[in-house]
Formats: C-alpha cells, sequence, structure tokens
C-alpha cells in the first residue's frame, strides 16, 4: 500500500530540495564503518514495525556476539529522496529495506550488491515467486520479507445482516459483478456493492495475467494495448453506471482518508486490493473475510504473490556478509519471525506461516489462510511471478488512478482514456 515515488525523484533530480528530509530515529553518519562487523540498517514503517526491527536487531546481536547495528529509521515520505542523497554521496546504509515497485531500478543503476556469493536463495524457506521476485538477470538481489496476493475483502457481518451468501474462493469478474450488484440491491438508496478498482494496477495486473500478458515486458515497455485498457475499465464503468459500484466521487475522497474507504463508512461491504488484509481489520469492528481475486472464465488463474517489501545490500557496504547474513535472518529465525509478526505483510513462506499462525487473531489467520490459498493456485498453474516495474512504475500506477478517475467523472471516453494512458505511459518509460 505503499505510496508510489515519482521518477523525478528517483533518478534524484529533486535531492538538492529535499536532502534536508532525514529519516526519524537512531542512526545517522556513513554505511559500514570499515570493518565487516559493523553496518547501518534502513527502512521505513510505523511503530509496531519500527518496534519489531528494534527488537529482532537484538536477537540477531544476541546469537552474533561483537557485531555492531546501527538502526535508521522513519516514514515513506522522504525515504527515497535520503537514499538517493547518501548513494550519491557515497555513503548509503548497507541493508536497506528496499520499495519493489523501485527495486529493478536500483539494480540496474548499479547501487545493489548481488547476494548469491554471501546467502544463497536456496538457503532461504521462501514461497518460488518471491525467490524470483529478488532476482534480476538471473543474480538473487533482494530477500522476501512478507508477501500479498490480490484478495477480495468482504464485510462478512453486513452480508450476514443483509443475507446475502459471501463470494466463493473460485468466482470469475462475471461472479464479482454479479455479487456487487446483488450486494447494492440489497444495501437500498446511496449505497453501494463494491469500491472502485477501476485505477488499480495490481489487480489489472490479475486481469492482464489471465490474458498471458503483464503490466510490463521485461525489457521494461508496457505489456498491454490500449484494447485491455478498455476492456477492463468498461468492466469497471459498467459497474459504476448500474449502482453496484461506488461513484468516483467517493473513491477520491478515499483516497486522502482511510475512514472513508467505503468498507469501512458502510457504503460498500466488498473490495478489492492488495494489502488491505492486513490493513482494514484493525480499523472495524466488523468481521472481515477474504477471498483470492476472481479467475477469468474457465477458471483461468492470474493471481501473484508480491514480495512485500526486499531487504537488499547496497554496492559500497564494507560489511557486505553481515547485512547479507542479518537479511536472511529475517527470513530464517523462529522468534524473529515471530516478533516481526505481519508488520511487513502477510509470511512469505510456510515455515514462516507455520511458526506465526498461531500467534494471530482471527482475522489476521483466515488474511494468511487465503493468502496460502493463492499461493497453492499459482504453484498449480505455473505461473512466475510477475514482472518487475521500471524505474517509472510509479508513474504508470498514477496514471491508472487518474485516468480511471476521468472516466468515471465523465470527463473521457473509455477508449480516449486507453489511448491517453498508453502514449503518456510509453513516454514515461522511454525516460
Amino acid at each position: 500500500m505503499n505510496r508510489p515515488l515519482s521518477r523525478r525523484s528517483f533518478l534524484g533530480v529533486a535531492a538538492g530540495s529535499t536532502a534536508a528530509l532525514a529519516l526519524s530515529g537512531c542512526g545517522g553518519g556513513s554505511g559500514g564503518a570499515g570493518d565487516d562487523k559493523t553496518i547501518r540498517m534502513t527502512w521505513w514503517g510505523g511503530d509496531a514495525r519500527n518496534t519489531a526491527y528494534l527488537k529482532s536487531i537484538e536477537l540477531f546481536k544476541k546469537a552474533n556476539a561483537g557485531v555492531t547495528i546501527t538502526p535508521q529509521y522513519g516514514g515513506y515520505d522522504g525515504y527515497f529522496d535520503k537514499f538517493n542523497t547518501e548513494v550519491a554521496g557515497g555513503k548509503p546504509a548497507d541493508l536497506v529495506q528496499m520499495d519493489t515497485a523501485l527495486f529493478k531500478g536500483y539494480v540496474e543503476k548499479g547501487v545493489l550488491l548481488p547476494l548469491d556469493q554471501h546467502l544463497a536463495p536456496s538457503s532461504l524457506p521462501l514461497y518460488k515467486p518471491l525467490i524470483e521476485a529478488g532476482t534480476v538477470d538471473g543474480k538473487f538481489y533482494g530477500v522476501s520479507s512478507g508477501t500479498g496476493a490480490a484478495l477480495a475483502t468482504f464485510d462478512k457481518t453486513v452480508l450476514d445482516k443483509l443475507k446475502v451468501e459471501p463470494p466463493a474462493d473460485t468466482w470469475t469478474w462475471d461472479d464479482m459483478a454479479a455479487k456487487a450488484k446483488e450486494i447494492a440491491k440489497a444495501m437500498g438508496s446511496g449505497k453501494y456493492g463494491i469500491a472502485d478498482s477501476g485505477g488499480d494496477d495490481e489487480n489489472f495486473v490479475v486481469f492482464l495475467r489471465q490474458r498471458k500478458k503483464d503490466l510490463y515486458t521485461p525489457d521494461g515497455k508496457l505489456g498491454f494495448v490500449a484494447a485491455d485498457l478498455e476492456e477492463w475499465w468498461t468492466y469497471w464503468e459498467e459497474l459504476r453506471k448500474s449502482g453496484a459500484c461506488v461513484p468516483s466521487k467517493i473513491s477520491t475522497e478515499a483516497r486522502a482518508d482511510d475512514s472513508a474507504l467505503p468498507i469501512l463508512s458502510g457504503l460498500a461491504p466488498l473490495t478489492l486490493g492488495t494489502g488491505l488484509e492486513v490493513k482494514l481489520p484493525p480499523l472495524t469492528k466488523n468481521e472481515l473475510h477474504f477471498v483470492p481475486a476472481p479467475t477469468g472464465q474457465g477458471g483461468v488463474e492470474g493471481n501473484y504473490l508480491s514480495a512485500g517489501v526486499l531487504l537488499t545490500v547496497t554496492k559500497t557496504s564494507k560489511a557486505a556478509a553481515l547485512a547479507a547474513k542479518l537479511a536472511g535472518w529475517f527470513a530464517t529465525d523462529p522468534e524473529t519471525i515471530r516478533t516481526m509478526g505481519i508488520t511487513r505483510g502477510i509470511p512469505p513462506s510456510e515455515t514462516a506461516a507455520k511458526e506465526l499462525t498461531p500467534t494471530l487473531d482471527a482475522a489476521q489467520k483466515r488474511a494468511v489462510e487465503t493468502t496460502s490459498l493463492v499461493a497453492e493456485r499459482v504453484e498449480k498453474a505455473g505461473l512466475g511471478n510477475r514482472v518487475a516495474a521500471p524505474a517509472a512504475g510509479g508513474e504508470i500506477k498514477e496514471l491508472m488512478v487518474r485516468f480511471n478517475d476521468e472516466v468515471g467523472y465523465g470527463r473521457l471516453t473509455v477508449a480516449d482514456a486507453a489511448k491517453r494512458l498508453i502514449e503518456e505511459g510509453e513516454k514515461a518509460l522511454a525516460g
């Protein structure tokens, strides 16, 4: 659920105006201090994640006498501006929590170090797609610290009151449209069945993979054409016009305020999206349940496992072996797995899921179970990981939201919006 970072910021063009945006928390200064037992680790996150990381670092230090780990942490805003400034100065942190949307771009720019010589991917009990997510051109760069999938979240408390049957694990897009209309009819005037996901590129990826396509090609170009977008946006436009999907005004308000999310405000008890299985349950007293995103016609699978955030080592690190060892520790040490909980997403392996599930509440257990179901189905379908986003991936995210809104507000037709996104998307990817 991280907000996309613009390509301008990623390239460091704005570094001059943002260099003062230091991260809060402990630490600072340069990277490794010149020996193989001292590293600096940096991440973004809220209080729960920060506390979990700090406790886990202490567990690692207790098991590895003599090492020094300086933590540096804060919020997402300014994180990569700060990192870009440190990279430009030749003194980035050794171990860096990395946004998967920006990961490949940093690899291509030579910022990150291949971990293979220090940490064999085969030594990590991660789901296979997550190993792939941390791999570029056959070299392993990033350890996934959590996972997630495209899931539908529904408010079972509301559906029970409406006497509406919950969606099935094996539903299709047509089934979801029918369910949204059924819910909207039961909800009554001024309320709806489903939140609008037409601008969500994470769900569009599932739709594309069911058609043997992806959001991007391996060489960093758009992996779809205008006709694919037209089909996708027509689906959501028809749902809006039918009254089954919330209007764009409500979607706009929800992006600025979590409490305005339709599933929380009581306007629509069904929503589609990644990361919501972790984000939403603490925000409501109602009982939330989850099912995988719809399949294509005939049950064609298109889902995927996201890599959560990755732990990566910078190429300038003077203690790369230690940094890599710590990255692996988060994926393998049982006490650390329990300590981190789901602060970085759903457990990224069956090993972690078994270790962590007994400690979770009911909603969290349901989220883990549904994500594990997706993992099984993705593996059974023989699907690899989705194609990694190029450096301009954040701009494509913004274009998806913007042009879905243009359609929803009636300012552009579906065909014109699709044409415009292709034009602007290709320009952004070309640099």
